[in-house]
């Protein structure tokens, strides 16, 4: 194989042509002992990866008499058998195999080479042998000090041209921060490759990510621009932009309503929000009344209006949080969906007796608005910390410039103190400092909450929490 558009009788028809990209070609190309790709999500490296290693192990006896390793690794065994195998045996054609072991992960050709697929969980795996090729995939992931424990001894043995390509994408790690930047240096036998999603991937594709996610995931994700997570957790919020002006005053009661809780003490909180219309269409009964709202171009059509909030500062509980609720929105009329903590199902710190906090929220909840008109929607478990900011973030501003939410100016002034205030731990990959204010971060979990659930396609019914 000598680029792109691959003809030979001898391979299989997996072997189609791929689409002329200059900044793939500049890798394929390529003599350096160590390639750095920091590149997009479905970019095209691990087709790359699989093609060039192939190439080079299919004609292995044309420059070596001495049998070669080529090793393909990604974080864990699960993940580079679901990346690698399937293609590269469907890669090799049935003539170049000499054997092959589906349990071991590896195959043996006719020229002498052998590709083995490890998992760098453990990286003990690759050492001790001649690699010949080593291709290091979704490198971002890996655990810290493997490629200088394990991987560079391992293409140190002598009289073998042993050389290395490294991928991943532009997230937080440290190691790979290194290599990238080692790479981009010009350091003697280091090249560095970088591209975009642009070319490659489906425009129409891409706009819709332009539209469902945050700028900064978009641009670490899909253009390959890596993001210094430092200083604010939430950083699409504006308080001119989010919180500038009442927004209670659009409250429907017979509308759904949302409730978002986090289960804590000192402050006992709860946030509450609704799909509120911001901008009614011309010919519709509505827009006499809303107005066409052109001083707010940047705001989408329909938003999350956060119009109201609970802070119990002090000797709270899930239950004089729910109470708060039903002193504040007791006379709401429409459905009652409700958003939260998954842990609360089993956590009895914030509540009383044997009883949950979940348990609690539908017992007073349910009691005063009907059990058939509070909707539990909860994920199965923890979404995880950056799933949930990285939701919330994509709520508040999507990459496409359009606003998602705004926050009542004069009803929510905790919810607004908490997006403005709540920051990232240092050193970390955008964790939240939860040390820092004890009486911070708290209404924002709550929004996260929810804005995780909403992309999440699991939800535990009411039976399965309580």
């Amino acid at each position: 194989m000598v680029d792109f558009a691959v003809t030979d009788p001898l391979l299989t028809p997996r072997w189609y042509p791929l689409r002329a990209h200059a900044g793939q070609h500049r890798f394929w190309t390529s003599m350096a002992r160590f390639d750095v790709l920091e590149c997009t999500r479905r970019g095209g490296k691990s087709e790359l990866f699989k093609r060039k290693g192939l190439e080079v192990a299919l004609t292995h006896h044309q420059r070596d008499l001495e049998p070669g390793l080529y090793v393909y690794a990604c974080p864990t065994r699960d993940q580079v058998k679901a990346i690698y195998w399937e293609d590269l045996t469907r890669l090799s054609p049935a003539w170049s195999i000499a054997q092959m072991s589906v349990s071991e992960l590896w195959i043996k050709y006719v020229t002498g080479a052998k590709i083995q697929l490890s998992g760098m969980d453990k990286p003990a795996r690759v050492e001790g042998q001649r690699i010949k090729r080593f291709f290091c995939d979704e490198f971002h992931a890996w655990k810290p000090g493997i490629f200088d424990t394990n991987i560079m001894p391992a293409l140190g043995t002598i009289g073998v041209d042993a050389r290395c390509a490294i991928a991943g994408v532009s997230r937080f790690s440290p190691d790979f921060k290194r290599l990238c930047d080692k790479a981009r240096s010009g350091a003697a036998g280091w090249a560095y490759h970088s591209w975009t999603a642009e070319g490659l991937l489906d425009e129409e594709f891409l706009e819709n990510a332009r539209k469902t996610m945050d700028p900064r995931i978009f641009a670490q994700e899909f253009l390959a621009q890596r993001q210094e997570f430092q200083g604010l957790v939430y950083y699409c919020f504006s308080r001119h932009v989010h919180g500038r002006e009442p927004i209670s005053h659009r409250y429907d009661p017979r509308a759904p309503l949302e409730i978002e809780l986090d289960f804590n003490v000192e402050p006992g909180v709860a946030a509450v929000s609704q799909r509120i219309r911001f901008r009614a269409d011309a010919d519709s009964v509505e827009f006499r009344a809303l107005g066409p709202r052109e001083d707010r171009p940047e705001v989408a059509d329909v938003i999350d209006g956060y119009i109201g909030e609970v802070w119990i500062p002090e000797s709270s509980n899930t239950r004089r949080v729910c109470h708060k609720l039903i002193e504040d929105w007791g006379n709401h009329e429409g459905l009652v969906y409700v958003y939260g903590d998954p842990a609360g199902g089993s956590r009895k710190s914030s509540a009383e007796n044997d009883d949950t906090d979940w348990s609690i929220v539908v017992e007073v909840l349910g009691r005063h608005f009907g059990h058939d008109r509070v909707i539990l929607r909860v994920d199965r478990s923890d979404p995880g910390v950056r799933k949930r900011v990285n939701a919330m973030n994509a709520r508040l501003l999507t990459a496409d410039g359009v606003v998602h939410t705004l926050i009542d100016s004069e009803r929510c002034l905790n919810l607004l103190d908490d997006f403005e205030q709540t920051l990232v731990l240092p050193g970390s990959a955008g964790e939240i400092h939860k040390k820092r204010d004890p009486k911070r971060t708290h209404l924002t979990d709550a929004t996260s909450y929810r804005a995780a659930t909403l992309q999440d396609t699991t939800m535990t019914t009411e039976e399965e929490l309580c």
